[in-house]
């Protein structure tokens, strides 16, 4: 549970439970042991909006730098204009880990938030999923581990398996383009700067919290100043997603209907599973000039043209 506290920084109830409590547990033992972490000065509560949310407190941040943790969250409350960004962040992250941990390709996964630290380009939050590069019939269906060392960029997967890491950036629509252009910009330099390792991939995920009027706006940076692998969706999108966010599934039946969540430079809809989408080992492939004027377009293209299951 530290662990999980430690590497998001700050987490709603919600995804705390999700995370600390993988196998249904009661509310009351839900209830009893969050009490008992407080009491013990574990983590601490912070209220934002209507939603309880946590973040470590000293006697954690004790204990993991007891056990050898170099990477210690803040203890300090987090200023209130800092908290939606870390918190979206977080429930994207974990809505991903989750939906990642139970699919049988999968065996292991990881979720950062660090998006204080450095100086240089730094994303929300980065979900890195290890997966087999060929499906195993037979292979006992169970739950993924939760593996910290892979979120390293250095880190090279198993003979057999491949690595996606999954970068998360969150736009709350108070960038103007001067600055949305200024961290694509940045986004490129980092970008020349990392390591590539083989079966290893990253991809740049945009969520943002206005309509596709804004994700137009980021898109228009992102495709003059980066030109990097990403995909794009909207919050509005992941809402739908009844009771919990499904951003590991690329479709969702909403208003009678398929949609499809993610879409790359060029409109078109992806999934975040390589194997969904016929390439077993992700490769970056050799991007082309965008054609239309807008995502809005693109994507209205390629409904057309590929409209989603059930059409």
């Amino acid at each position: 549970m530290l662990q999980r506290v430690n590497e998001s920084i700050l987490l709603r109830e919600a995804d705390l439970i999700a995370l600390a409590w993988p196998e249904p547990v009661s509310r009351q033992a839900q209830e009893e042991a969050l009490t008992r972490w407080q009491q013990r000065r574990y983590i601490q509560q912070l209220v934002e909006g209507a939603e309880r949310c946590y973040q470590l407190d000293i006697v954690g941040a004790k204990v993991l730098r007891n056990a050898g943790f170099t990477q210690i969250a803040p203890t300090r409350p987090l200023m209130p204009r800092a908290r939606p960004g870390v918190l979206l962040a977080n429930r994207l992250g974990t809505s991903l880990i989750i939906g990642a941990q139970h699919d049988p390709q999968v065996t292991g996964v990881a979720w950062l938030a660090q998006p204080f630290s450095g100086n240089t380009a730094r994303p929300d939050g980065v979900a890195t999923i290890q997966y087999r590069v060929a499906a195993q019939p037979g292979v006992e269906m169970r739950r993924a581990l939760w593996l910290p060392a892979i979120t390293a960029e250095g880190y090279a997967p198993p003979p057999g398996e491949a690595l996606q890491r999954l970068v998360v950036e969150i736009d709350s629509g108070t960038e103007s383009q001067r600055q949305l252009i200024q961290r694509a910009k940045a986004w490129r330099t980092r970008w020349e700067a990392m390591p590539h390792l083989p079966a290893t991939n990253t991809l740049i995920l945009w969520l943002t919290t206005g309509t596709i009027e804004r994700l137009n706006t980021i898109w228009e940076a992102w495709i003059g100043h980066a030109f990097l692998p990403a995909f794009f969706a909207t919050q509005s999108d992941l809402d739908a997603d009844i009771p919990h966010w499904r951003p590991w599934e690329p479709l969702r039946f909403t208003q009678g209907r398929y949609h499809w969540l993610w879409r790359d430079l060029y409109g078109r809809p992806r999934s975040l599973k390589p194997w969904e989408m016929r390439e077993p080992l992700w490769r970056t492939e050799a991007l082309q000039p965008v054609t239309l004027p807008s995502l809005a377009a693109s994507i209205a293209e390629w409904e057309r043209v590929c409209p989603a299951p059930g059409f």
